[in-house]
């Protein structure tokens, strides 16, 4: 037997005949003009009144509504699920290939950095050590002053910058997003250990421990600021244009 969702179509009659409903309702609001205030006992009087048939309308009109509205609700909740039986779980993979991309490009990035620190090392090193071995040369061949100029001179490397590695996929670009959390993880006794660490801060007077505070302030300091028991982090967020 086949489960499939097989498609439906709903009519709903979303208000009940209008005529004498609208005639009604014109009828009560046509000369309605309430004082910002009552001043007199003719005004209270005639305020009971008009309290009196509003009451009365809206009590013996509303219920009209009541089935059609219930109705509408109904077919609602159905059109969300069917919606959800084809929608649900490519989201789901959606959401986790999202994290998957934005991870392994934090990976790769952090993994170039730290090779383009160790070339760099490297070559200050070697640097290093030709200056060395020059202001060596030049002290065995009786220069010393000049010896001592290059054993003093400053190194000066130019920026290593290595390509990243990950395939240039055309439309699919990345921003970077900030987010805090306590020290330890996300949990209600590291939250209140980072409150109590907090209120002693020099940032208390202006960070509020809240979500939008905390994380407005980490995108507008990124990793610049420590704060005792909370941590700013960053993550790569996948963007299709």
């Amino acid at each position: 037997m086949s489960t499939a969702l097989e498609p439906r179509h709903e009519v709903v009659y979303l208000e009940p005949r209008r005529d004498q409903l609208d005639r009604d309702r014109e009828r009560l609001l046509a000369t309605v003009v309430l004082p910002a205030a009552l001043t007199t006992p003719a005004e209270y009087s005639r305020v009971v009144i008009l309290e009196e048939e509003l009451t009365a309308f809206i009590d013996s009109t509303e219920p009209m509504f009541d089935e059609h509205c219930s109705a509408a609700y109904k077919v609602w909740k159905q059109a969300c699920t069917i919606r959800g039986a084809f929608i649900d779980q490519p989201k789901q993979l959606k959401a986790q290939c999202r994290a998957l991309l934005g991870d392994y490009k934090a990976r790769e990035a952090e993994e170039r950095r730290r090779e383009e620190q160790r070339i760099a090392e490297d070559q200050r090193r070697q640097a290093a050590d030709q200056r060395t071995r020059e202001a060596r040369l030049l002290q065995q061949s009786g220069q010393p002053e000049l010896a001592e100029v290059v054993r003093n001179a400053p190194i000066d490397m130019p920026a290593v910058t290595l390509p990243s590695a990950l395939p240039d996929v055309p439309g699919l670009t990345y921003r970077e997003d900030w987010f805090w959390e306590p020290v330890g993880g996300d949990t209600p006794t590291n939250r209140r250990r980072a409150l109590g660490l907090l209120v002693r801060q020099e940032y208390a007077q202006f960070l509020k421990f809240d979500d939008g505070a905390l994380t407005a302030f980490a995108r507008r300091n990124k990793d610049t600021v420590r704060i005792p028991g909370i941590r700013f982090g960053s993550r790569q967020i996948p963007v299709r244009r």
